[in-house]
């Protein structure tokens, strides 16, 4: 019975020095899933990012191109007029401008801009990207195409 005991102690002595070494068991390092978005106007990259929980206007001119680049994957929401646009590759006609999806890709959104005539009032929309490895994470552009 000794014996019994003697080992059950040992079990349980050496499980509890292995939680002791853990130090509380940080999986990984946080900062590297911490949503951020970049931005590229005809291929030149804008100053700084937008951390998560933050909002910006990027403001584009007819004929440009523009890009967003995550530091994490995300879900894409496009908006336009308060509704949401479903699916990818869309072509959206509003206030007299054109925004052509280009790509779209976990950690990239990519678009065109044109229109047919003079704009004759900024056209507004509206990208959202939601972290995919913790939904609490939003970052919101706000995209005004001017003449």
């Amino acid at each position: 019975m000794k014996f019994k005991s003697l080992v059950l102690g040992l079990v349980l002595a050496a499980g509890m020095g292995a939680l002791a070494g853990c130090g509380g068991g940080e999986i990984y390092d946080d900062d590297a899933f911490i949503l951020s978005v970049s931005a590229q106007v005809n291929d030149e990259f804008v100053e700084g990012s937008v951390p998560a929980g933050e909002a910006e206007t990027l403001v584009v001119s007819v004929g440009d191109s523009f890009e967003l680049t995550t530091s994490v994957p995300v879900d894409w929401t496009v908006i336009v007029a308060g509704q949401a646009i479903a699916g990818a590759g869309n072509t959206i006609l509003y206030g007299g401008a054109t925004i052509q999806e280009m790509s779209r890709s976990s950690n990239h959104w990519a678009g065109q801009t044109s229109a047919t005539a003079y704009l004759l009032a900024p056209v507004n929309m509206t990208l959202v990207a939601r972290s995919r490895v913790d939904l609490r994470q939003v970052v919101t552009i706000d995209v005004r195409i001017t003449r």
